[in-house]
């Protein structure tokens, strides 16, 4: 009997290796895509099982079915195979991970191609995402960051290029903290951000990732070819359009050693590449004037194009090629010469069912005779134009009615031409999104209103400039969403802020609602900073929301392009479920909804700061003027033409720092900037991001030949929304608590600060500092004692122009750089830098000034006093001094810095120090309130005179009595 038991258990032993063997081998040959050689191997093993009820057969006929889809070519009937799949996976529960993931990722991606709906598709993946968050599924690193890319592309699909780099960044991260930077994987994965990054116009990090994939491509000896040339053409392209030719050229000489490669790879893949080499020269070719190679490259590109057999795929590089070697032709004049290109082109394109490459074509021949005053052929062109357009591709429609609005402006029939930019605003808005391009033509089509209503004087003209501008605002905000400065937006904003400054000039009655605009479309960083250091852990969960309704307004504007009575239904839900999270957003998170949405308010800000604000603004061409008076009257005025400007502030710059005389260009900038504006109040603050953060206003000579200091309390802000922020006070105080950070620079390469001791010793007997110099000097201590009032920086800064993450401060033990200082939370309410030219920096478009004083803003502190230059150290202490001195008294820190500069002035014996270099260079940044209410002696005095008055009187009056 045992030897019975012993032959049977010997069987099914060598049984199980066999079918184990045989689903091991199926597994192989299915994970190399070798389908048809798994289904044999996975069929033989299903024939081998005897207990057909088995898990582990049910589990190889789940495996069976999905190599079999990779066989089929109907996504519907893909769809319908994958349908009753999911019910056995989900009922039994016998994938492993790495098939659980294989599933779920074609059902997503089947769904999306079978029915068209990406909505679905994408809930699909983000439920699997879900699972795997919770430890539901368990994903290596390969896994997660597959999957990671999946929702991205789905992101893709639905226009929402923001979240796409969203997922593609949350993918990059998993290779960093694994140490996969440098992998073949992770250079396809930078390749896909170089493209998300172009698309929204950021060609600075698209940039950046395509040179990461290339480098790691080039040292590759697997055979990258093919995506190495895709993503040097990629750059090249990026490159050409940013302007830097130089580098375009670079790339392509590596782009060309590659090329003969692509003959040892079939040619179907590489067909796009190659006629991509050839656009980029031909790109090169007309940036350099090269026209004979011009001529040859285009012929090369040509007769490669002519001799595809598929040539749908790549109809727009050949039409984009041709329209700008056409354009190329049409600029030297050589007219007949750009229409033959165009016409032999429109031959080729026209039975293709693609009409995409016809359009933008038809859009060049529109243009070419729009600029020949052939306004018949212009008409016809982009009217055949507008017939090809879908009727769902809302921002094409937008371009082409911009283009022939155009038309009708060049023809001076502006009231046909006001019909057309109707017409294309109707589409900006009816796409429900925001993009670079909606924005572009938004823009022109607000600028055009306002000149129509420059020719015909048609105040309808002006209001609708008014709200362009207005729907301008909208959609930049929109597209910023949050993050550092994307540059390729400055021209927009410059663009917005222009238009709605002469809007200004024209018209008074909206000049509140305007500022208000122009402020919410300068870069938001600084304040996010500032919010993130006062209350981080609810901006992160706040921030979760944002994103959460950002993904689903993609959604429901992916129902309402494609349009049908569910899809209706589907985006009203997704409409409720907005509403609904923008109300919790709204309640719970006021502070993060305020700066994000964004909505400053400058109504408000006028309830709350009474004291007289003027504001720079600068366009391409001009500098503006924007002042509040006490009564919060807002008057704009072009104050100069900004070359004018930037040349005088220039020399009167230079010649501080070099001591020469100032009275004369003094008193110019005087009449420039502030005689135009009648301030009468000796309260002044002045909100610029633009290059006059570097002047010392204060130093100004008015008609009477005195110091603008010597009549104004003057500080300093970058942005309005900024000084709101600076402004919301922190809980009073009832007296001075301060450190001094004082280090010994001894045996450092730095030089010696003689009076830094003096000015330590000073604040540490007079105001009890707690004084920390030497080895106590360190970054540890600074991080301390942040609960004070106020820190004093007695110490030697350094400013790296070119990179301002390198700015630093020299404690003693280490240097604090300029990032630490972002990631801090200081909530100070001063910080006093009196240090080495602490307040210049790098002038970011759309940040303003970068520099330590901007800085310790981010961290949270209210206000600061930094150096314009390098102070000299015996005056600086001198008005350090005195400062502190009328600080102490209870005086507003704006006020303390002006006495303090006007007694240092009063009582320098030696005429030459009265020169601005040595006293004008400390300047105050952010909120001027005291420190600290002192008590009014005055009233005190009042009230016993009052008592000893009530005391006589009522002796004299008992007196007189008896």
């Amino acid at each position: 009997m045992r030897l019975i038991f012993f032959f049977f258990f010997i069987i099914h032993l060598t049984f199980s290796q066999s079918v184990y063997e045989l689903d091991k081998k199926a597994d192989s040959l299915h994970k190399v895509e070798k389908y048809e050689e798994s289904i044999q191997v996975r069929t033989f093993c299903l024939n081998s099982f005897v207990n057909k009820n088995s898990n582990q057969y049910a589990t190889n006929e789940i495996k069976l079915t999905l190599s079999s889809y990779y066989l089929m070519n109907d996504w519907k009937q893909k769809l319908q195979l994958l349908e009753n799949l999911k019910r056995k996976i989900e009922s039994d529960k016998l994938l492993s991970d790495f098939f659980l993931l294989e599933f779920y990722k074609n059902y997503c991606f089947t769904v999306g191609n079978a029915t068209g709906d990406w909505v679905e598709a994408l809930e699909i993946a983000l439920q699997f995402l879900y699972d795997v968050e919770n430890k539901k599924v368990i994903l290596n690193i390969e896994e997660q960051v597959e999957l990671f890319i999946d929702i991205a592309f789905i992101y893709k699909k639905l226009n929402n290029e923001n979240k796409t780099i969203e997922y593609y960044r949350k993918a990059e991260e998993i290779y960093f903290k694994n140490g996969k930077v440098e992998s073949e994987e992770a250079a396809l994965l930078y390749n896909y951000l170089g493209a998300s990054y172009y698309k929204v116009s950021d060609f600075k990090n698209s940039q950046n990732y395509y040179i990461r994939a290339t480098s790691i491509w080039e040292r590759s000896t697997n055979g990258n070819t093919i995506n190495l040339i895709s993503s040097y053409n990629s750059l090249i392209s990026n490159l050409l359009e940013y302007g830097d030719l130089d580098n375009a050229k670079f790339y392509f000489t590596k782009l060309k050693k590659n090329i003969p490669a692509v003959n040892r790879i079939t040619p179907s893949f590489i067909d796009k590449e190659v006629l991509s080499y050839f656009h980029n020269q031909l790109k090169i070719n007309i940036a350099e004037r090269k026209d004979n190679e011009a001529l040859v490259t285009y012929h090369q590109l040509y007769d490669y194009f002519i001799n595809l057999i598929d040539k749908e795929a790549v109809l727009v590089i050949f039409s984009d090629a041709t329209s700008i070697y056409a354009e190329y032709s049409y600029r030297k004049k050589e007219y007949e010469k750009a229409f033959s290109l165009l016409d032999k082109a429109e031959k080729i394109l026209i039975p293709f069912s693609d009409k995409k490459a016809l359009i933008d074509m038809y859009s060049f021949y529109s243009y070419f005779w729009r600029e020949l005053k052939r306004f018949d052929k212009a008409h016809f062109y982009i009217d055949e134009a507008i017939k090809l357009c879908p009727k769902n591709e809302y921002r094409d429609l937008a371009g082409l009615y911009t283009s022939k609005a155009m038309i009708f402006f060049q023809e001076k029939s502006f009231h046909k031409s006001e019909k057309n930019f109707d017409k294309a605003v109707f589409y900006i808005k009816k796409s429900n999104n925001a993009d670079f391009y909606l924005l572009s033509y938004n823009n022109e089509i607000a600028k055009e209103y306002f000149d129509i209503f420059r020719e015909t004087k048609r105040r309808s003209c002006l209001e609708k400039s008014y709200e362009g501008y207005k729907l301008s605002v909208s959609l930049f905000n929109n597209i910023y969403e949050s993050g550092l400065f994307n540059t390729g937006l400055e021209e927009y904003v410059v663009n917005i802020r222009k238009g709605l400054l002469e809007i200004a000039l024209l018209n008074e009655e909206n000049n509140v609602e305007i500022v208000e605009m122009i402020e919410n479309t300068q870069s938001k960083y600084l304040c996010k900073n500032f919010l993130i250091n006062k209350k981080l852990k609810s901006f992160v969960e706040g921030t979760n929301y944002l994103s959460e309704i950002n993904a689903l307004k993609s959604k429901m504007t992916f129902y309402l392009k494609n349009s049908s009575v569910d899809n209706k239904f589907k985006a009203n839900q997704l409409k409720n479920k907005i509403d609904l999270l923008e109300r919790k957003l709204k309640n719970d998170f006021p502070f993060l909804n305020t700066f994000l949405n964004p909505n400053f308010n400058f109504n408000q800000f006028l309830l709350k700061f009474k004291s007289p604000v003027l504001i720079y603004y600068k366009t391409d061409t001009s500098v503006y003027g924007v002042y509040v008076d006490e009564s919060n009257r807002v008057t704009v005025k072009r104050v100069c033409d900004i070359n004018d400007l930037k040349a005088r502030v220039k020399e009167y710059l230079l010649k501080i720092d070099n001591r020469k005389p100032i009275e004369n260009i003094s008193n110019e900038l005087y009449t420039i900037l502030i005689k135009p504006f009648n301030i009468t109040n000796n309260n002044l603050t002045i909100v610029t991001n633009t290059f006059l953060n570097g002047m010392p206003f204060e130093t100004l000579v008015d008609n009477e030949r005195k110091f603008l200091i010597q009549n104004f309390r003057i500080n300093y802000s970058n942005s309005l929304s900024l000084l709101e922020l600076q402004n919301q006070k922190h809980q009073k105080r009832k007296d001075i608590t301060m450190s001094v950070f004082q280090p010994d620079y001894t045996e450092s390469p730095y030089s010696i600060l003689p009076f830094a001791e003096k000015e330590a010793l000073f604040l540490h007997e007079k105001f009890n500092a707690n004084y920390f110099t030497k080895n106590q000097a360190t970054i540890n201590n600074f991080l301390k004692y942040k609960e004070n009032t106020v820190y004093h920086l007695a110490m030697h800064a350094k400013i790296d122009y070119e990179n301002e993450f390198k700015s630093k401060l020299i404690f003693q033990d280490k240097d604090l750089y300029f990032s630490d200082l972002y990631a801090m939370n200081l909530p100070l309410d001063l910080v006093v830098l009196s240090a080495c030219e602490t307040g210049l920096g790098k002038n970011h478009a759309g940040e303003g000034v970068m520099s330590l004083s901007r800085a310790f803003t981010f961290s949270g502190v209210s206000s600061t006093i930094h150096s314009l230059w390098e102070t000299p150290d015996k005056q600086g202490f001198e008005i350090m001094q005195y400062f502190y001195e009328y600080l102490n008294d209870g005086l507003p820190k704006n006020e303390a810095l002006q006495k303090a500069k006007i007694k240092f002035l009063s009582t320098v014996k030696a005429p030459e120090l009265k020169h601005p270099y040595y006293w004008s260079g400390f300047v105050l940044n952010g909120n001027s309130d005291a420190l600290f209410s002192k008590p009014n002696n005055y009233i005190m005095i009042y009230v016993f005179l009052s008592l000893v008055i009530i005391a006589f009187l009522l002796i004299y009056f008992l007196k007189f009595r008896k």
